[in-house]
């Protein structure tokens, strides 16, 4: 089994981002203080009340699989504009690195195939590489802002193929896989019996595009395919 990998994009951030005079490079949201924060809510009273955690009552009998009460709002969430989303369809796990992780330990072996995005953030490839499966590069084009071609995706497509794994919006572009490619590509996976991992980290972070243009991608998890996983990090990359 192959060793993980230095991630370049941090090694290169540790290096450089202390002298750095503007940080154009992060996407989470800066240092702030409770007040502060208070200070800027709609709804100071509720955002009070949120933030009273040594009132919150902590529950012990949850199972692995993290807050049955978390697990039941989050599938609601995805079951907004298509329903089917249970709260048995979510796990909660230690950010969005360790739900890949654990996606691509579950599914994959050594030997295996995947079929990578890129450029992505790096732990989408890297991951499955330290656990000896080989990954190729689903290459977008700069030239048509960052889209991907899914005639060419189609030539990637081996007989030991199991898993494609895409990021939209994307890290580091901010494109998105459209929603004519994206309904594409689950049909193509699912003709061939090929799982999607999903990274929607950066949803609902859309530039350029609004929820009312033909474009707007719906979740991967809405587009009816069972062998859809999606994953998601931290709140801060949303706000």
């Amino acid at each position: 089994m192959a060793g993980f990998q230095q991630l370049e994009a941090i090694e290169w951030n540790e290096k450089y981002l202390s002298s750095a005079k503007h940080d154009l490079s992060s996407s989470a949201a800066s240092n702030i203080s409770l007040s502060e924060l208070l200070d800027i809510s709609e709804d100071r009273p509720g955002s009070e009340k949120a933030l009273k955690l040594h009132e919150v009552k902590l529950k012990g009998n949850d199972t692995g699989l993290g807050s049955i009460d978390l697990r039941k709002n989050l599938a609601a969430l995805y079951s907004a504009r298509s329903a089917g989303v249970t709260e048995h369809d979510i796990i909660i796990t230690n950010g969005g690195a360790a739900a890949d992780y654990t996606v691509f330990s579950a599914l994959l072996t050594p030997g295996d195939h995947v079929i990578c995005q890129h450029p992505v953030d790096e732990l989408l490839y890297k991951i499955p590489a330290s656990l000896g499966v080989d990954v190729t590069w689903w290459n977008a084009d700069p030239a048509k802002k960052w889209a991907v071609d899914i005639d060419e995706l189609k030539t990637l497509i081996r007989d030991n193929t199991k898993l494609i794994a895409i990021q939209s919006p994307c890290d580091p572009t901010g494109a998105i896989v459209s929603k004519p490619a994206l309904e594409a590509l689950v049909e193509l996976a699912e003709e061939k019996g090929i799982a999607i991992l999903a990274d929607e980290t950066y949803r609902p972070l859309f530039h350029s595009i609004l929820p009312s243009d033909d474009d707007f991608p719906p979740s991967t998890i809405n587009l009816g395919y069972k062998k859809v996983v999606v994953t998601g990090g931290g709140d801060s990359r949303s706000l």
